[in-house]
């Protein structure tokens, strides 16, 4: 499985042209995940819009991003801040798309943990389009604890 770089919906949505080379691709290297991000569902879904004629595989909505860039403007992730935002992202893509959608996200430790324990949280959802009857359509979240 191969991983593009992530990119911001923003720059999908504003300067698709520009941003394609970052969705090209061998066929060898299928299947290919496109990862996107940002905080806002509207954007994301405009953006995820677009994506199908790269003929990816997956999109992923990238939530494991630390950066504070991405992180303090709740996305990447951020956007675990706001587990309804979340909802609301997934129900609106898979509902409008056929690729499958996943997300990755993990909560990570405190600085007082370090490297001691094992981070508390990690969550796996996944979308996928059924074809053309919405009620088709594949949803599910897990949710582990780590301690």
């Amino acid at each position: 499985m191969s991983y593009t770089e992530f990119v911001k919906a923003q720059f999908i949505v504003h300067a698709f042209e520009h941003m394609a080379t970052r969705f090209t691709y061998e066929e060898a290297e299928r299947p290919v995940v496109f990862q996107i991000y940002r905080d806002d569902p509207g954007e994301l879904l405009e953006a995820a819009l677009r994506l199908p004629e790269k003929r990816p595989d997956i999109i992923d909505i990238n939530m494991g991003c630390p950066a504070k860039s991405v992180a303090n403007r709740g996305a990447g992730v951020g956007l675990m801040r706001n587990p309804l935002k979340v909802a609301r992202i997934f129900r609106r893509l898979s509902a409008a798309l056929d690729v499958p959608l996943t997300a990755i996200a993990v909560h990570g430790r405190t600085k007082e943990q370090g490297l001691q324990r094992r981070s508390g949280l990690g969550c796996h959802c996944r979308g996928q389009g059924g074809g053309e009857d919405p009620g088709h359509r594949q949803w599910g979240c897990q949710i582990s604890c780590g301690y």
